[in-house]
């Protein structure tokens, strides 16, 4: 491990996707509480509202999400950017794989090669697939991972499930950082059972899953009340969101959120978390852990998850926050989902629910 003195002296060049994210907040913040105080440039994506990096950055532009072939140009004309701070620099840290592509372009005729840390939380849906594009884009990804000397990974399935499984790279040099957020103890809230008023079902974060917001609206419809499903994040994908919330009385959208600073509020407020996600046997998300996961585990929410085998299915280091389980189909949503079911039972405990799809 290297010292303090050489740590401080090392240049480290970190590119990030967007410059609001919590999950990289985070890494930076370690970074300098170990002595290493990056140079930072970032994306910026106007729908991705959320706390600035406490420190100066240098911007990149604006890009929009996913749309990779959109975003070429956005990435050339930040390519002189990314040279120059990258002269002289002993790691980059970059974020995403059209980052590490930048890095590797803009590095490629230094003199002195930068040794590359690439960070995975969520294998895009480009990459998986039998399509021409799709093999395309992971021939790429093999060859840029050829020159990495660390792959940070935030679910341990990304590595078995698909650097394993589907690109074969086997002897990858990888370590696991989990999506936990910077919450204490303290900030848990403190559960008791309440029978006077309808259920809460949480839906938090990007929500994108159409499958599950379909679902969340017949469910809260059929409640007639007795359930009721609130929203806070950023709606990606679904045009008639805005029109399918202002239609119902049981489902409130609260705007986007501050994480982890409104975290408490949240989850307190609510009963059920909601992680299912709609997914084929080739879909990224059969390895990935939401943030909402690991939100709802600190914050001792139970979780409704699908009963498909999925990383966020799987067990838990973390507290044991109880399964409410869902079939797969959609056909006949019937929430039959009772608070005497509960009567007696702790919050953290297995809940044993059943929602038929």
């Amino acid at each position: 491990m290297a010292s303090a003195s050489e740590q401080s002296q090392m240049k480290l060049v970190c590119l990030l996707p967007v410059s609001t994210d919590a999950r990289i907040q985070r890494r930076l913040g370690a970074l300098r509480r170990h002595g290493i105080d990056p140079e930072v440039l970032a994306f910026e994506r106007p729908q991705y509202p959320g706390r600035p990096p406490s420190k100066a950055y240098q911007s990149l532009g604006v890009i929009s999400h996913g749309r990779y072939v959109r975003r070429l140009g956005a990435i050339v004309r930040a390519l002189p950017l990314v040279r120059s701070a990258c002269v002289g620099a002993d790691v980059v840290y970059a974020f995403s794989l059209d980052l590490l592509a930048l890095a590797w372009l803009a590095t490629r005729l230094s003199r002195q090669k930068p040794r590359f840390v690439y960070e995975v939380a969520d294998v895009r849906a480009v990459l998986v697939g039998k399509t021409v594009r799709a093999r395309i884009f992971r021939a790429i990804e093999r060859h840029l991972l050829r020159g990495t000397s660390l792959l940070v990974v935030t679910s341990q399935a990304y590595i078995s499930g698909f650097y394993h499984g589907v690109q074969n790279l086997i002897d990858l040099p990888h370590v696991l950082i989990e999506n936990k957020p910077d919450l204490d103890e303290a900030a848990a809230p403190k559960r008791a059972l309440r029978h006077t008023r309808a259920f809460t079902i949480g839906y938090f974060g990007l929500i994108r899953c159409r499958r599950s917001w379909e679902a969340l609206r017949r469910i809260a419809a059929r409640g007639n009340g007795r359930i009721r499903v609130h929203v806070r994040g950023v709606p990606l994908g679904i045009p008639e969101f805005e029109r399918d919330v202002a239609a119902s009385p049981w489902i409130e959208y609260g705007g986007p959120y501050l994480a982890p600073d409104d975290l408490p509020a949240m989850y307190a407020g609510i009963d059920l978390c909601w992680i299912a996600h709609r997914m084929s046997q080739h879909h990224s998300l059969l390895w990935n852990r939401a943030n909402r996961f690991y939100e709802a585990c600190a914050l001792h929410t139970p979780m409704i998850a699908c009963t498909r085998k999925t990383a966020s299915t799987r067990p838990s280091p973390m507290r044991s926050c109880g399964w409410p389980r869902l079939s797969r189909s959609l056909k006949s949503a019937r929430p039959d989902l009772k608070t005497e079911n509960l009567k007696g039972k702790s919050p953290n405990a297995g809940l044993g629910l059943t929602f038929q799809f």
